[in-house]
């Protein structure tokens, strides 16, 4: 999707430079993808789906201890969280806020899923031994 709305946007740019094309079809073609988010974020909702994708597939990944699933999660949650913040997609302010506040609920409730069932011991490089949630609660504190 982000493939095709880039090229439909260069070549309509090099139209509307061209004099050939008065008014901008992009966001008439792309309505119901670009129309809540502000023109200079047009690329977010190809964004938006791949953080659903990855939400759904990171618990489903094939590791027997789930505690690192639930960490994994709890990362990507966090990233997510902060891709969010410093892009801030939308158009309007109270839509942003609200994006922020639902994410970061849901970055509450990965976070709650570690506390519950937390790594016991992860070995390091040197086999040393670190506790992942203590690492974690030192990124998060940090």
């Amino acid at each position: 999707i982000y493939w095709i709305m880039k090229r439909f946007r260069n070549q309509e740019k090099d139209l509307i430079e061209a004099g050939r094309l008065e008014e901008t079809q992009f966001h008439r073609l792309f309505a119901s993808q670009t129309m809540a988010y502000a023109d200079d974020t047009w690329f977010y909702p190809p964004i938006n789906i791949f953080r659903r994708a990855i939400l759904i597939v990171l618990p489903n990944v094939p590791i027997p201890d789930l505690a690192v699933r639930a960490t994994l999660s709890t990362v990507a949650m966090a990233l997510i969280v902060g891709l969010h913040c410093y892009l801030m997609p939308f158009k309007y302010i109270v839509n942003n806020h609200l994006e922020t506040f639902v994410l970061f609920c849901g970055f509450f409730i990965a976070t709650l899923n570690i506390s519950d069932d937390p790594p016991t011991v992860f070995v390091g490089p040197d086999n040393v031994e670190l506790d992942i949630y203590g690492v974690f609660i030192a990124l998060l504190a940090g």
